[in-house]
Protein backbone atom coordinates (compact mmCIF):
# COMPACT_ATOMS: atom_id res chain seq x y z
CA UNK A 1 0.00 0.00 0.00
CA UNK A 2 2.74 2.03 0.35
CA UNK A 3 1.46 3.17 4.18
CA UNK A 4 4.33 4.64 6.18
CA UNK A 5 4.97 3.37 9.86
CA UNK A 6 6.17 6.58 11.11
CA UNK A 7 5.76 7.06 15.12
CA UNK A 8 5.17 3.16 16.43
CA UNK A 9 4.57 0.05 15.78
CA UNK A 10 1.01 0.75 16.62
CA UNK A 11 0.80 2.25 13.38
CA UNK A 12 0.71 -1.21 11.66
CA UNK A 13 -2.52 -1.42 12.92
CA UNK A 14 -3.98 0.88 10.88
CA UNK A 15 -2.40 -0.83 8.01
CA UNK A 16 -3.76 -4.39 9.16
CA UNK A 17 -7.11 -2.65 9.67
CA UNK A 18 -7.42 -1.47 5.96
CA UNK A 19 -5.89 -4.74 4.46
CA UNK A 20 -9.17 -6.47 7.07
CA UNK A 21 -6.41 -9.17 7.79
CA UNK A 22 -8.26 -11.54 10.24
CA UNK A 23 -8.24 -11.26 13.03
CA UNK A 24 -5.83 -8.41 13.78
CA UNK A 25 -7.65 -5.58 12.07
CA UNK A 26 -9.80 -5.72 15.56
CA UNK A 27 -8.01 -3.92 17.97
CA UNK A 28 -8.97 -5.86 20.75
CA UNK A 29 -7.25 -8.78 18.98
CA UNK A 30 -4.23 -6.67 17.78
CA UNK A 31 -3.30 -5.47 21.19
CA UNK A 32 -3.88 -8.66 22.96
CA UNK A 33 -1.72 -11.15 19.98
CA UNK A 34 0.59 -8.49 18.65
CA UNK A 35 0.66 -5.26 20.15
CA UNK A 36 1.32 -6.17 23.77
CA UNK A 37 3.66 -9.20 23.24
CA UNK A 38 6.31 -6.62 21.11
CA UNK A 39 6.40 -4.30 23.84
CA UNK A 40 7.37 -7.01 26.29
CA UNK A 41 10.01 -7.86 23.58
CA UNK A 42 8.57 -11.00 22.09
CA UNK A 43 9.03 -9.95 18.23
CA UNK A 44 7.58 -13.43 16.99
CA UNK A 45 3.77 -12.71 16.65
CA UNK A 46 4.55 -9.54 14.63
CA UNK A 47 6.97 -11.26 12.28
CA UNK A 48 4.76 -13.84 11.60
CA UNK A 49 2.01 -11.34 10.49
CA UNK A 50 4.15 -9.74 8.26
CA UNK A 51 5.63 -12.74 6.52
CA UNK A 52 2.11 -13.47 5.81
CA UNK A 53 1.73 -10.54 4.08
CA UNK A 54 4.39 -8.70 2.84
CA UNK A 55 6.20 -9.45 -0.14
CA UNK A 56 9.73 -8.05 -1.03
CA UNK A 57 11.11 -9.01 -4.64
CA UNK A 58 15.04 -8.16 -4.80
CA UNK A 59 16.80 -6.32 -7.85
CA UNK A 60 18.31 -9.76 -8.35
CA UNK A 61 15.46 -11.97 -8.87
CA UNK A 62 13.75 -9.80 -11.56
CA UNK A 63 16.70 -7.99 -13.15
CA UNK A 64 16.17 -9.32 -16.13
CA UNK A 65 12.68 -8.28 -16.51
CA UNK A 66 12.93 -4.49 -15.88
CA UNK A 67 15.69 -3.47 -18.54
CA UNK A 68 17.66 -1.58 -16.24
CA UNK A 69 19.88 0.35 -18.37
CA UNK A 70 23.73 0.27 -17.54
CA UNK A 71 25.53 2.67 -14.88
CA UNK A 72 27.10 4.85 -16.12
CA UNK A 73 29.63 7.88 -14.17
CA UNK A 74 30.05 11.75 -15.40
CA UNK A 75 32.01 13.89 -13.88
CA UNK A 76 31.52 17.66 -14.18
CA UNK A 77 33.99 20.69 -12.84
CA UNK A 78 32.69 23.39 -11.37
CA UNK A 79 34.57 26.66 -11.08
CA UNK A 80 33.82 28.91 -8.56
CA UNK A 81 33.36 32.55 -8.07
CA UNK A 82 36.34 34.09 -5.54
CA UNK A 83 33.83 34.47 -2.96
CA UNK A 84 32.29 30.98 -2.88
CA UNK A 85 35.93 29.48 -3.40
CA UNK A 86 36.45 31.67 -0.08
CA UNK A 87 33.48 30.76 1.88
CA UNK A 88 33.76 27.09 1.10
CA UNK A 89 37.83 26.84 1.59
CA UNK A 90 36.83 28.93 5.14
CA UNK A 91 34.07 26.16 5.77
CA UNK A 92 36.45 23.20 4.81
CA UNK A 93 39.16 25.18 7.60
CA UNK A 94 36.95 25.59 10.17
CA UNK A 95 35.03 21.77 10.22
CA UNK A 96 38.45 20.50 10.12
CA UNK A 97 39.38 22.11 12.88
CA UNK A 98 36.52 20.79 14.50
CA UNK A 99 36.44 17.57 13.97
CA UNK A 100 40.41 17.15 15.06
CA UNK A 101 39.52 19.09 18.18
CA UNK A 102 36.74 16.30 18.74
CA UNK A 103 37.99 13.55 18.00
CA UNK A 104 41.83 14.62 20.45
CA UNK A 105 38.94 13.89 23.15
CA UNK A 106 38.50 10.13 22.25
CA UNK A 107 41.70 9.72 21.10
CA UNK A 108 44.99 11.14 22.82
CA UNK A 109 47.51 9.25 21.70
CA UNK A 110 46.49 8.95 18.33
CA UNK A 111 48.60 11.44 15.87
CA UNK A 112 46.08 13.45 14.28
CA UNK A 113 47.15 16.10 11.71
Amino acid sequence: TGTPIGKSVNDLHGLLLFLQIDPYWVETWWKLSIYEPFCFGNKQPILEVLRSILWRTCKKDVLNQIDIPGQQEETHWLQFSPVEEHFYRRQHIDISRDVVGRLRKYALTMKLS
